[in-house]
């Protein structure tokens, strides 16, 4: 598969093209943060931010997230889109497909 980067006019006749099973296309977005207002729907951007981020979370005020390319989870800071690095993932949990802060059960309290 090519990753290829076109403009409007390119990306429109490489779509009005007769598909061919042996042709593929892949159309690359740089990662970034948005801001969605959630009653109109518009995005305004906020950040760059780095590539393969998966299972954003948040815990105690503090942004994680799982860095796939690296296997790294790593702190998010969403008003610049940097990431810091804070411990490798165990190899041994392979895919990892999603991320919630763990909550206890108030019955276990004492």
């Amino acid at each position: 598969m090519r990753v290829i980067q076109r403009s409007r006019k390119a990306l429109r006749e490489l779509c009005c093209r007769r598909a061919s099973p042996w042709r593929a296309a892949t159309i690359v977005t740089a990662p970034a943060l948005y801001e969605i207002n959630p009653k109109t729907g518009h995005a305004k951007f906020i950040a760059p931010t780095d590539f393969g981020l998966a299972s954003i979370v948040t815990v105690n005020d503090t942004v994680y997230a799982l860095k796939a390319a690296t296997g790294q989870v790593v702190t998010l800071d969403v008003a610049t889109g940097q990431t810091s690095a804070v411990s490798d993932l165990d190899p041994a949990a392979r895919l990892i497909g999603g991320a919630t802060p763990a909550r206890p059960d108030p019955e276990d309290r004492h």
